[in-house]
């Protein structure tokens, strides 16, 4: 009997979250970044294997400068997770085929709070250039 494909799984299990403070530090010392909309993405691809058991963590931030109550910091970083959890799986299927690893740690840089599809859309946009970025220094090494 032949198995079909399994569809993705639409899970960000603790696995994923950016929590090591040894990679986040890294991160932000060796890590470049770039902006997309109301989001800037640090990313770093070039730290040691053993860090990380995933192909991919990531993590969100929302600044109590720009928002000072913790419930709309607590509700933007969900709709971030949520649109992170739909639409990883193209990056994450990308950084598998190269066998590498990627830390991502996405920070919300607007003053007001939004609704969830532009979060949505911005999330898209990021993850569809971390892929072209991706590509394109595996790419450059080759």
């Amino acid at each position: 009997m032949e198995s079909t494909p399994q569809p993705p799984r639409f899970f960000f299990p603790k696995e994923e979250k950016l929590c090591s403070k040894r990679i986040i530090s890294y991160l932000f010392e060796h890590g470049h970044s770039f902006g997309m909309g109301v989001f800037k993405f640090f990313y770093v691809t070039d730290f040691p294997k053993e860090w990380m058991e995933v192909p991919v963590q990531t993590a969100f931030a929302v600044p109590k400068r720009s928002f000072r109550h913790a419930y709309m910091r607590n509700r933007l970083k969900r709709r971030m997770r949520e649109a992170y959890r739909l639409h990883k799986h193209d990056l994450i299927s990308s950084v598998e085929a190269q066998e590498s690893r990627l830390a991502i740690f996405i920070k919300l840089n607007g003053r007001r709070e939004l609704p969830y599809p532009p979060i949505e859309a911005g999330i898209k946009k990021g993850l569809r250039k971390m892929q072209r970025i991706i590509a394109e220094k595996n790419s450059a090494e080759a």
